[in-house]
């Protein structure tokens, strides 16, 4: 077997490139349909979108502030998307309601690569 050559820079670009816009459509439509903050949906995108900034690559970064936003803007928004068990909301009878939701640790991350978050934001 020939191992593939290593990407190009200009490769890496474009696959960036075209990633960015799908990270964006994707969580936004998840975000909307499911109304949950699903850790593979919210969270790793914020990340991978913080960092693409980072790196110089254009971004929405409106788009970026408005869904931190949404979810991290409070404590109230934080249980409303589902990531933040609600004291006063009944068991999650789920397998996957029991113990620590796994999308909560990823939107930590994800909140964490942002180059600023707002006070309320930060106290989510």
């Amino acid at each position: 077997m020939v191992a593939s050559p290593p990407a190009t820079a200009e490769q890496i670009q474009q696959t960036v490139e075209r990633a960015i816009p799908y990270l964006e459509k994707e969580s936004a439509t998840w975000l909307s349909l499911r109304g949950c903050a699903a850790c593979h949906h919210a969270g790793m995108p914020f990340w991978a979108l913080g960092e693409a900034d980072r790196q110089g690559y254009p971004i929405d970064k409106k788009f970026l502030s408005d869904k931190i936003e949404s979810l991290l803007g409070s404590q109230e928004k934080l249980k409303s998307s589902r990531i933040f068990p609600d004291p006063t909301a009944p068991p999650d009878p789920r397998p996957q309601g029991r113990g620590l939701n796994m999308g909560l640790p990823f939107l930590a991350v994800g909140a964490r690569a942002m180059p600023s978050l707002e006070e309320g934001q930060s106290k989510a």
